[in-house]
């Protein structure tokens, strides 16, 4: 009859979605606590606070030798490493064939040349390209940018950046297949090497070619989400259940009939 039917259809497909949404949500958590647990025992001990956004994103935030130092992670993996500056113009150091041409078209500049052979196997990109050579001629700056885009890590890309107000480390990729560590101690260098970074590029004059942060570059310090993002991720929580349980809804209805 069509209660057995009901019974026969439905029972199983209820099993079904709440194995499904319970592993999901499951595997959701689990990957949420690791994450915490891994970036926590990075980060805190250089004082940043962290919190998840996104569902399994984090974000830290807090003060180190008097400056804002911010860092987000997110899917890739990649890692943003950010620290306050007065600076207020575009810098961009990455190893040759590791989105060199994304940082050019973005400064719609001509890549630097340097003599110094620590800097042979670097791309530069500058806004302000007399200020740049300026800070690449200071005797501390080539073995600190060599370190910072060459140093080991379990990163493929290693990236230094001065956007208006701030100068970041940006990694992006993992050599492992499926995991990748990063340590306390290796974190505390890169920042350690960032604050040297720009205290030597304060103490030059102020580059005289300046810009201004994008929204989005603020955005992404801060680990905003804009209104679109909220709400794509939203309507795919809601529809994903409704796909799945309006077809068979359908078809027991169907057979019972």
């Amino acid at each position: 009859d069509e209660t057995t039917v009901l019974l026969v259809m439905g029972i199983p497909a209820g099993l079904f979605l709440a194995i499904l949404f319970g592993c999901g949500a499951f595997a959701i958590y689990w990957t949420r606590a690791r994450r915490a647990r891994q970036w926590d025992a990075i980060f805190t001990p250089l004082g940043l606070i962290g919190s998840s956004y996104l569902f399994n994103f984090r974000q830290y935030h807090g003060t180190v030798n008097g400056r804002q130092d911010d860092a987000n992670f997110h899917r890739g993996p990649t890692l943003r490493l950010y620290l306050d500056t007065s600076l207020q113009t575009r810098l961009g150091i990455t190893g040759k064939d590791s989105g060199s041409r994304a940082l050019a078209g973005l400064m719609n500049r001509q890549r630097l040349t340097s003599s110094h052979p620590e800097l042979a196997e670097v791309d530069i990109y500058a806004l302000d390209q007399g200020w740049a050579g300026s800070l690449l001629a200071q005797p501390e700056v080539p073995p600190l940018l060599k370190r910072l885009v060459s140093g080991p890590s379990d990163f493929l890309i290693h990236q230094v950046l001065l956007q208006p107000g701030a100068f970041v480390l940006y990694f992006y990729r993992n050599k492992g297949l499926f995991s990748f560590e990063v340590g306390p101690s290796v974190a505390q260098q890169w920042l350690a090497d960032l604050m040297r970074l720009a205290e030597i590029a304060e103490s030059l004059p102020a580059p005289q070619e300046t810009t201004e942060p994008s929204t989005l570059e603020n955005q992404v310090r801060q680990g905003q989400t804009n209104a679109l993002t909220i709400g794509i991720i939203i309507t795919l929580v809601i529809m994903l259940p409704i796909c799945v349980v309006v077809p068979i809804v359908v078809g027991v209805l169907l057979l019972a009939g």
